[in-house]
């Protein structure tokens, strides 16, 4: 009708999803702090670059710690920005790339279920009372990685596909859903078995 169509509402009717962008974006900032470290702050080292490699990036302000490294031990728990950072911080290969890809596996789903705000939302409030709840547990270790905002995701697609499936009234009730979501915990499964045997 003369009107002009943006090429993401082009692309969503072509898939019939809408496109994930706040669960790849997160994902591909978090790769591009990781490479920043590994090659920049450590300087380039292909021993690095390992499956259980040195962690990065390398700045310690990021990692979440409530008490500083022993002897020191200064209070850290007015340096609130540590409950968001932690999310760019990973130890080696295995763990960004085990974190990453559930990441994009359940993040792109849920979001394709419930629309951008709400994943930043659940992820966002993941990573930070994932922290909070590390810092009760144990307070005296560090905390590195994004994988408690990707269970978190993982929380709010069994959710969504379980009121999905019994609620008649909400759009979210498809089989399709379900059927991704067994698959994407396989998957997950999987990958984490592989990670925990090398």
């Amino acid at each position: 009708d003369g009107m002009l169509v943006s090429p993401r509402e082009s692309c969503e009717e072509k898939i019939g999803i809408p496109l994930p962008f706040f669960s790849f974006g997160s994902m591909i900032l978090i790769w591009i702090a990781f490479l920043y470290g590994i090659c920049i702050m450590y300087g380039y080292n292909k021993s690095n670059l390992s499956w259980n490699g040195p962690v990065s990036p390398p700045y310690e302000p990021f990692i979440f710690k409530t008490i500083s490294s022993y002897p020191v031990g200064n209070d850290q728990r007015v340096e609130m920005w540590r409950l968001l950072s932690v999310q760019f911080v990973h130890g080696g290969l295995g763990h960004i790339i085990g974190n990453t890809l559930c990441g994009v596996m359940l993040g792109g789903l849920l979001e394709a279920m419930t629309g951008f705000f709400f994943t930043l939302v659940v992820f966002e409030c993941s990573i930070v009372f994932g922290a909070m709840s590390h810092s009760c547990s144990l307070p005296y270790q560090g905390l590195i990685g994004c994988s408690h905002g990707v269970y978190g995701w993982l929380g709010a697609l069994t959710l969504c596909s379980v009121y999905g499936a019994i609620s008649p009234s909400t759009k979210l009730r498809d089989r399709k859903w379900g059927y991704r979501l067994i698959a994407c915990i396989l998957v997950l499964i999987v990958c984490c078995d592989i990670a925990g045997n090398l």
